[in-house]
């Protein structure tokens, strides 16, 4: 009977709000925030919101946070990923579908090709925010369009 005295303790640390730092709160709530962000709020609008709701920041400080977790989440999904291609060996597929490579649709690639290739297969793609979508979008219309410039210079 103890020990679910103690199991109850310690989640009640866990999610009492006293005891916990304000970088804690935030990561609980990492995903609403980023949410907000892409709906559109602004990150004034959010951290009045946190404010009403107990929270002890500086704006500077929220940024600051924000930056941290993010910085973190990016550095742990990284491990992640490389431990699942690490870990992959073809005889532990979980879906059961046959890993024999196609050696049509490899032919004519260099090994390193041929890698890269699988391993598209295999490694989840890494996760980008609407931002950077959008700046990856507008790069490539640039590029686009310096082609163009250069190919009409050069009629």
């Amino acid at each position: 009977m103890q020990d679910n005295s103690v199991a109850d303790a310690l989640r009640a640390l866990a999610t009492n709000s006293k005891g916990r730092s304000e970088m804690a709160r935030l990561r609980e709530n990492i995903d609403n925030i980023e949410a907000a962000l892409s709906a559109g709020a602004s990150r004034a609008d959010i951290h009045k919101t946190l404010l009403q709701h107990g929270y002890k920041l500086t704006e500077k400080g929220f940024a600051t946070a924000l930056y941290r977790i993010r910085k973190k989440r990016k550095v742990l999904a990284h491990q992640t990923t490389t431990q699942k291609a690490s870990s992959y060996t073809p005889n532990n597929d979980k879906e059961g579908e046959n890993n024999a490579i196609n050696t049509d649709e490899y032919s004519g690639l260099s090994r390193r090709e041929r890698g890269n290739k699988v391993a598209e297969k295999y490694l989840e793609p890494p996760l980008l925010s609407p931002l950077t979508i959008q700046v990856l979008e507008k790069e490539k219309q640039r590029k686009q369009l310096m082609e163009k410039k250069d190919e009409s210079s050069s009629d």
